[in-house]
């Protein structure tokens, strides 16, 4: 069985989050396949299978934003510029809503609508959660992590007590790989000398100290002789007898948030930057250290905004590489310094390396320096799998190289696993009908609030907990499907129909002018604007077309539909379009739909070319779906989901196993957790479904993560590593999963 997250985590450990998760099903529920194993073949059409058309009518509940794609000519002019390089003109065209160009209103991608109900005919199917990538590889630094923080020994295991299992060398590039040149060692056998920017920066003019707002990393070459208080130290470097480089590293503040004087104040404090490293000169007696390629892969992969340099892109001296980190060479073609851990363990290359002594180091569940991702903790049954289930059926699927390795001989291979299947469904573009209080939130661009970027690092929030004790918590170096596995699908929560002062900055023209990169433009539409859109089907089985019809019944206004999923009708539910979410923008209602049946595989060929009108309309074979045609699949569907998903995902007070036919799958505890996070009749409190910050302004008292130092204006609500509770526990309601101990 999976491991479950807490039921109940304590107030003084909880976390908030705009999104929450929708937990992995125990095991996949496959699709209906014939007797060879494969899916039944769509190359024409079958009596007992079902082909035809659903005519939607959306509308949108709060703001809906998509972005527009650009014109050739346009794409090519200022298509791959970012934001701070486009003038005022090319950033309202890149704000435009989606549309035709020959058309004068808004239009609702099919892509967009097919993407949105598929995700939600994954999660209802108890389908697989494949689509996630194993590219970003994850890193962690504890340096001045609490004693009771789960990663504060592992960290200090690799790099040592104050880095005291660090050196120091020079990059060097051979053939297209990278070395390490070790640096020379002094009488304490240190290859580099720490050094407080207090005591240097009167010596050093070049020197950018760590309160100003243009503080970069800075590589300083030096000359200095003498240790601790009788250190000298000049960028002269032939006045004192030694030779080296001056390393400063980041000042871990938002310089873009504070004044000089509030930087001066956050460095004075016992967790604030204060030191520096000087790097002694290259040994050229020593033997270069190969560099693991793997390592620098997932270097690469895992590279921040900070180490791509971004933040000061525009400063001539910023010696970051967007694509390669600090990974390349200084000014002059000189060698960079480098701070690394010497290979351990019989292994003939480093895998540990940084900018600084204090660098990042891999999640490694080996501890043999391999990254992890969060693919490595989606367990096998739900992730990767070769199973067909029914959203792949309904809507096709490609399977990627390394899951279809074929071997064996031609005839062999005829029986192997499918490499893909087109879908049996297809989405039209959803096209204006009508609105309630014009069209657009307001006749010009806005610019919205900043949306922080996903953090799965975040381990406490994106990972399952077992407990709730700080020290206990389960990461990404802990054992993937053992100790811990990825919470699960992730959505975001409605916030009921947010107005602009909920969406646009409170940021000043200058404030967004000084960090252009970050912000963007976009033009929204409004909520009460409706439009149609149609879904062609064929060959669906009762059970496909159920599945179909049971997502988009969650929202419809007709009570008879919605009572056929055994929801109370005084229950709202909305889905989920386009940009903002976090932000409460994109609820969408499915107001209604027409379902329509094609009895084609009924006609006689001669009366199927012969016959062209049906009185005054084309004679298409389509007639609308009865009431029990509805009720038939919908119940098809659930009563095939129900009798196939594992008991570990039954309620917990579910009686008797041999019952299990008479299970709603609106009890199912996973769909439960679903239903929780659409509500639109309630919805969790404000303060429960913000960001957390890592300098919340507590003035507002409003925020989370105690206690706070007597003269502190901020506090990183980060550094408690908060727990984010379940929907459940969000919504106050009552949880009823089923542990391990409760399986027959």
């Amino acid at each position: 069985m999976n491991p479950k997250h807490l039921k109940k985590v304590p107030d003084d450990r909880k976390a908030v989050a705009p999104y929450n998760f929708i937990e992995l099903p125990e095991k996949v529920v496959e699709a209906e396949l014939e007797c060879n194993g494969k899916l039944r073949d769509n190359n024409r059409y079958y009596s007992d299978r079902h082909t035809g058309k659903i005519v939607c009518t959306l509308k949108t509940e709060s703001p809906l934003y998509i972005r527009c794609g650009l014109t050739p000519a346009d794409f090519a002019d200022f298509g791959d510029k970012p934001n701070e390089e486009l003038t005022p003109e090319q950033r309202k065209k890149k704000a435009e809503f989606f549309q035709h160009p020959s058309k004068q209103y808004p239009v609702l991608p099919g892509s967009s609508l097919r993407g949105m109900v598929r995700s939600l005919v994954e999660i209802v199917s108890f389908g697989k959660i494949e689509r996630v990538s194993d590219a970003s590889k994850f890193f962690f630094r504890a340096v001045s992590a609490d004693s009771d923080d789960p990663l504060a020994e592992r960290y200090t295991n690799a790099v040592g007590k104050l880095a005291g299992n660090v050196s120091a060398g020079y990059l060097e590039k051979r053939d297209g790989k990278w070395f390490i040149r070790p640096a020379i060692k002094n009488h304490l056998g240190k290859s580099f000398i720490r050094v407080k920017e207090e005591d240097i920066k009167v010596y050093l003019p070049s020197l950018i100290t760590m309160e100003k707002a243009n503080y970069l990393p800075q590589y300083l070459k030096i000359s200095y002789e003498g240790v601790g208080e009788s250190l000298k130290i000049s960028e002269n470097c032939d006045i004192y007898e030694h030779k080296g480089w001056l390393v400063t590293s980041g000042n871990m503040l938002d310089n873009s948030k504070t004044t000089e004087a509030e930087r001066k104040r956050l460095l004075r404090r016992k967790e604030g930057r204060k030191f520096h490293y000087i790097v002694l000169q290259s040994d050229n007696s020593a033997v270069s250290i190969p560099i693991s390629e793997d390592a620098i892969r997932d270097y690469r992969n895992a590279l921040t905004d900070f180490q791509k340099g971004k933040p000061f892109k525009q400063n001539s001296k910023n010696t970051f590489h967007e694509s390669m980190g600090f990974l390349k060479y200084l000014d002059n073609e000189e060698p960079r310094p480098v701070f690394y851990c010497e290979p351990q363990n019989r292994q003939s290359t480093v895998t540990l390396f940084g900018q600084s002594p204090n660098f990042r180091i891999p999640y490694s569940p080996k501890n043999d320096g391999k990254a992890a991702s969060a693919v490595d903790f989606i367990p096998e049954e739900v992730g990767e799998s070769k199973k067909i289930d029914l959203a792949d059926a309904i809507f096709g699927f490609v399977r990627r190289k390394n899951e279809n390795k074929e071997q064996g001989s031609d005839e062999n291979k005829k029986e192997k696993q499918e490499k893909s299947r087109a879908g049996r469904i297809f989405f039209s573009d959803a096209q204006y009908k009508s609105e309630e209080n014009g069209i657009w939130l307001t006749d010009d661009t806005i610019t919205p609030q900043i949306l922080a970027t996903p953090k799965p690092t975040t381990f406490q929030h994106y990972l399952v907990q077992k407990s709730h004790e700080k020290k206990s918590l389960k990461h990404y170096a802990s054992q993937p499907n053992q100790d811990t596995v990825i919470r699960g699908h992730k959505l975001y929560w409605h916030k009921g129909n947010v107005g602009i002062d909920r969406i646009k900055t409170k940021a000043t023209e200058a404030e967004i002018k000084d960090k252009q990169s970050q912000y963007t433009e976009i033009k929204p539409i409004q909520s009460g604007v409706s439009f149609e859109f149609t879904i062609y089907f064929e060959n669906l089985s009762d059970v496909e077309l159920g599945a179909l019809l049971w997502v988009l019944t969650l929202s419809v206004e007709d009570v008879e539909k919605v009572k056929l999923l055994g929801l109370d009708s005084k229950e709202k539910y909305r889905l989920s379009l386009g940009m903002g979410k976090p932000l409460g923008m994109g609820a969408v209602m499915i107001e209604k739909y027409e379902l329509s049946l094609n009895e084609r595989y009924r006609n006689e060929p001669k009366q199927r070319y012969t016959q062209l009108f049906d009185d005054n309309n084309w004679l298409s074979g389509d007639r609308p779906a009865t009431y029990d045609e509805h009720k038939e699949c919908i119940h098809k569907f659930e009563e095939y989901v129900t009798t196939h998903i594992s008991e570990a995902d039954f309620p917990q007070d579910y009686p008797d196993k041999q019952d299990y036919e008479k299970l709603k799958l609106k009890d199912v505890p996973r769909i439960k957790m679903l239903l929780a996070m659409l509500r639109w009749d309630i919805f969790p409190p404000v303060n429960r479904t913000r960001y957390m910050e890592i300098e919340r302004d507590i003035t507002t008292n409003d925020y989370i993560c105690q206690p706070v130092k007597e003269d502190d204006k901020t506090v990183n609500e980060y550094k408690c590593r908060l727990i984010l509770p379940t929907p459940f526990q969000v919504m106050d309601m009552s949880d009823n999963r089923r542990s391990s101990v409760q399986l027959w």
